[in-house]
């Protein structure tokens, strides 16, 4: 069960895990600069080959969370081996059901809307709004389902569930729309250019969601 004290550790963890910038030499700036690079391109072919199939989709996902979460600029193998941790070392059915389901909802709900879109009529309509109103709340807590599932492998997806959507809600307003301004600006470069899938689009939207999630979060913990 997560617990307060459990969400203080968030905090302190996400802290923990943010960039850090070392000084030295210009070249050794620019050699981590590059190391990054190939970091991102790499866990991103991962992410891409994983998310393929659609049973392997949420433990790629949360896998690949995790490794944003415990990366430290260190090479490829240093990537690839967190990924491949992350795999190996958490509940596998507990994980896609906690992963999949979110994202089976946001699907649900984008379905909804496609197919209300352009029928007349006050319950068409009313059934419009309503999955509109269920595919923003779906999107905006996506993020904290991902960071939370990725820090608590062993919760209950119920209970990780419900703390998604409190943080979602409590944070509507500002955490909000930039979940939305962040995945609206992936699909539409990918949509502009879709070979942008390649250089690190899905990987550099999950650590912008991430680095979202945590600020809700800290900012619950204030509260």
């Amino acid at each position: 069960m997560l617990t307060r004290s459990d969400k203080v550790a968030d905090g302190a963890r996400g802290r923990r895990h943010g960039d850090v910038t070392h000084a030295g030499p210009p070249g050794r700036g620019i050699v981590a600069g590059l190391t990054a690079i190939f970091d991102v391109l790499v866990l991103n072919l991962v992410l891409l080959v994983g998310t393929a199939g659609i049973v392997t989709l949420p433990v790629t996902v949360s896998a690949t969370v995790t490794a944003l979460e415990r990366w430290r600029v260190g090479g490829e193998d240093r990537v690839l081996l967190e990924f491949l941790a992350a795999v190996r070392s958490r509940p596998l059915l507990r994980r896609t059901v906690a992963v999949g389901v979110p994202l089976f909802a946001v699907v649900v709900a984008g379905e909804e809307v496609h197919f209300f879109a352009g029928r007349a009529g006050v319950a068409a309509h009313a059934c419009l709004g309503l999955g509109v109103a269920s595919l923003v709340i779906s999107l905006v807590s996506l993020g904290y389902v991902f960071v939370l599932a990725a820090r608590h492998p062993s919760a209950k997806p119920v209970e990780l569930w419900a703390l998604c959507a409190r943080l979602a809600l409590r944070n509507v307003f500002t955490t909000g729309p930039l979940f939305l301004v962040e995945i609206a600006v992936a699909s539409f470069l990918v949509l502009f250019d879709t070979p942008l899938v390649l250089v690190g689009v899905p990987v550099l939207l999950l650590q912008a969601m991430r680095l979202t999630a945590q600020l809700g979060i800290r900012r619950s913990e204030k509260t």
